[in-house]
């Protein structure tokens, strides 16, 4: 396979957000995303960091993506919400390797970054075991809390 990973562009968005949407309706269906509203998630990662923000391809099409901005912490550089997605046809075949390599050699030269968070599926082996194979694992000390604001503050009260 020749593959090529490369910036993502501004013209590029719908073509990764048809991605997006496909690949998560199979990967993880109890999170409804829909165009309108994974073009919004998309351009939110693109406007914070479309330096560190690629795509791969194939004969011209976009079959991964990826990206992480960088915000700054008490120890160094931090990527935070970092993110990767595959199409399905494409999984297995190391091409997250290939990825995260491209973009960590990316962000440590440019932005001098020494640590990285990311979210990933708790109810599954995979992609968590990948993640501990590239010494990426669970915190000991923080966990990922979630709620309804609307419960929140009527808890609040």
């Amino acid at each position: 396979m020749d593959i090529v990973i490369e910036q993502m562009d501004y013209d590029s968005i719908d073509e990764l957000t048809n991605l997006y949407v496909k690949i998560y309706k199979k990967t993880n269906p109890q999170e409804k995303w829909d165009i309108v509203s994974a073009k919004k998630f998309i351009m939110y990662f693109y406007e914070l960091c479309p330096d560190l923000f690629f795509v791969a391809k194939l004969n011209e099409k976009i079959i991964a993506g990826i990206w992480g901005p960088v915000k700054p912490w008490w120890d160094g550089n931090k990527v935070y919400n970092l993110e990767i997605f595959i199409d399905n046809e494409y999984q297995g075949k190391g091409l997250s390797k290939f990825m995260f390599f491209h973009y960590f050699d990316i962000a440590i030269k440019k932005y001098n970054v020494n640590s990285v968070e990311a979210l990933t599926f708790n109810d599954r082996d995979f992609p968590l075991s990948f993640y501990h194979k590239i010494s990426l694992n669970k915190d000991r000390q923080l966990v990922l809390l979630e709620g309804k604001a609307q419960e929140v503050i009527s808890k609040l009260q």
